[in-house]
Parts: C-alpha cells; structure tokens; sequence
C-alpha cells in the first residue's frame, strides 16, 4: 500500500510542478498533499517511523521547494525515547520541530499512564499555539484593513 500510496504522490506532484512558489496566493488546494507542503501541521499519535517513507519524502520535497516564507510548521508531539534519537535529529533536518514537553518513556512508570498525560499536555499545547496563531492572523488582518483604510482616506 505504501508503495502505491507513493506513486501516487509521485504523479501528483509531476503535474504540480513547483506551484507552491509560482502560485502561493492564488494556490487551490485540490488534495491533502498540498496542506502537507504549505500549512501548519500538528502530529500527534503518529509514530513518524521510517516506514512511513511516503511522508518522509514529502517532508523532504517541502524542504526542497518551499521557501520558509511560505511553509508552514510542522510540529511532532511525541515522548521522548532514547531509541528515536536518529528519528528525531532526522524530523529536525526536515524542518520538523519535536516536541516531548520534557515527557520521557522510561521502565519504571507504566507507558499507559506516560502516554495519558502526554497527550493531555500535547493537546493543551496545541490548543494554546492555534489559539496564538488565530489571535496573531486576527491582529494582522486588521492591520492590514486599517492600513488600507488609512491609504483610501489619503487618496481622498
């Protein structure tokens, strides 16, 4: 499925081309695929495993044909584990922002519990930073209208 799932993309993206750049403001969103490249991502309860190379080569595309003024973040909430490091330094090369919220998967608490609190804490977190993000596009569109109000006033 991978593999399919894969050569979709691929057909997809030859017909894209590189529209991100050319035509980010009059960009229209026609699949999943292009939210992935240019919108802010949230991953929480994916393992982000390199099995899932579909993604990591989108992850690697995005790096490669989006300019950082148009793409959005992608943050990946996760517990730390000492096995994932190579994972980790991977997703930051990506430009993949990690996050464990100082959370640790260890021998001596149960995973069960670790994980309920983690999650707990992720989804406040992402709460907080989309609750940030609409406060700020709110700020900024009314900037951007007073300005514009402001300009016709001076054109008059």
């Amino acid at each position: 499925e991978y593999a399919r799932l894969i050569n979709k993309i691929l057909k997809y993206n030859e017909n894209v081309g590189n529209k991100y750049e050319k035509f980010f403001h009059d960009l229209k969103i026609k699949s999943w695929i292009d939210y992935f490249m240019i919108a802010d991502i949230y991953v929480l309860g994916l393992g982000f495993g390199f099995e899932e190379f579909d993604l990591w080569w989108l992850l690697c595309r995005r790096m490669r044909e989006c300019n950082s003024e148009i793409r959005g973040n992608i943050i990946f909430y996760e517990p730390r584990r000492k096995e994932d490091e190579c994972k980790y330094m991977s997703l930051n090369c990506c430009g993949v922002e990690v996050e464990h919220l100082d959370t640790s998967i260890n021998h001596s608490t149960p995973a069960d519990e670790t994980y309920q609190e983690f999650y707990k804490k992720a989804i406040k977190d992402i709460s907080s930073k989309l609750a940030n993000a609409k406060s700020l596009k709110s700020a900024t569109h009314n900037a951007i209208d007073s300005a514009i109000v402001q300009e016709n006033n001076e054109a008059s």
